[in-house]
């Protein structure tokens, strides 16, 4: 009789299975650390201890400021297109100065956020 595939999630690769598995002892510091690490980041420990491994980084989450950075310069972003919008159909001269100003507006939030 021949094997007929039923269907379904298709095997992993070897280089993505996670078969093997480290245990450590950590002193109270070094622990605390870790689990500050990961709520830090929004990871598990393990995946943060993967992450470190692999990259020998962890990149955090955003903070509810950066949050509300992002919004405001999605926001203002959105006013600039506005702008353009009525710069292409009433020409630039009127609408120059307000892009201007919105434009600089934005890459002073850009340089705050990277910061």
């Amino acid at each position: 009789m021949k094997n007929i595939k039923q269907g379904g999630r298709p095997k992993k690769e070897l280089a993505e299975v996670l078969k093997y598995k480290v245990h450590a002892r950590l002193a109270a510091p070094e622990y605390y650390r870790l689990k500050s690490l990961a709520a830090q980041s929004g990871l598990s420990q393990s995946d943060l201890m993967r992450q470190l491994i692999s990259q020998g980084k962890v990149v955090p989450r955003f903070t509810i400021e950066q949050v509300d950075y992002i919004r405001k310069l999605i926001g203002m972003a959105n006013n600039l297109n506005q702008l353009a919008h009525e710069a292409h159909i009433h020409g630039t001269d009127p609408l120059a100065t307000h892009c201007e100003i919105t434009a600089t507006e934005v890459m002073n939030l850009i340089k705050y956020i990277k910061k």
